[in-house]
């Protein structure tokens, strides 16, 4: 039986006390970050000798500029939908091709099959 359990009257159903923290610190965890994912592939990961408040600035100031170094395009509404509508119409090409090559596949197997 454990430190922290008691049976009760019975002696079926362990009963746990309450948890007291006494302020003791076991491992101090103010130093752990969390890990990049692509960090080792594309060299944008956590660089040694930074500070939290460095890697948020330079995060900032990554957002507000695109691939080469320039910032966002300021697009009117009519511009942004129909980029919007660029995207969607590419991306419902692709999505009927995938759909087509499946189902002439599906014909095929059930031609071969019979």
């Amino acid at each position: 039986m454990s430190v922290l359990a008691k049976s009760d009257e019975e002696g079926v159903c362990p009963v746990r006390e309450p948890f007291e923290d006494d302020g003791r610190v076991v491992a101090d965890m103010s130093g752990v970050e969390k890990p990049s994912l692509l960090g080792s592939w594309f060299g944008i990961g956590r660089r040694p000798g930074r500070t939290p408040a460095e890697r948020n600035a330079s995060a900032e100031s990554s957002r507000s500029r695109n691939a080469f170094g320039q910032g966002a395009p300021d697009l009117s509404g009519e511009e942004r939908r129909a980029a919007l509508r660029g995207v969607m119409k590419a991306s419902l090409l692709i999505g009927f091709i995938y759909l087509g090559a499946f189902a002439a596949l599906i014909a095929l197997l059930l031609f071969l099959w019979r």
